[in-house]
């Protein structure tokens, strides 16, 4: 597995290996609804098949988790961006 120096080459190359659908998470399901489909995969219907973690330069308790997610049953590959971190509230 390549490692990245940033989110953006990492979402690239994948996007170039066939990973082109943006995937959210709603209800337990991986969901993408675009202007042509509404796709919802149940959790046991797809596979994460690579995971790329990049900590945040401005903050240790920081971190964005990019996932290449497939569907072998569905017969589609996107990915899942997801963003962990404390969170102060500004008074």
């Amino acid at each position: 597995m390549k490692n990245y120096h940033t989110i953006s080459d990492a979402v690239n190359n994948l996007f170039q290996e066939g990973y082109t659908i943006d995937y959210t998470t709603e209800a337990g399901e991986v969901c993408c609804a675009d202007h042509l489909s509404l796709i919802k995969l149940p959790g046991d219907d797809f596979e994460i098949d690579k995971i790329y973690r990049f900590q945040q330069r401005k903050s240790l308790n920081g971190e964005t988790v990019v996932m290449a997610v497939s569907s072998p049953g569905q017969k589609v590959k996107g990915l899942m961006v997801n963003v962990y971190g404390m969170y102060e509230k500004k008074r």
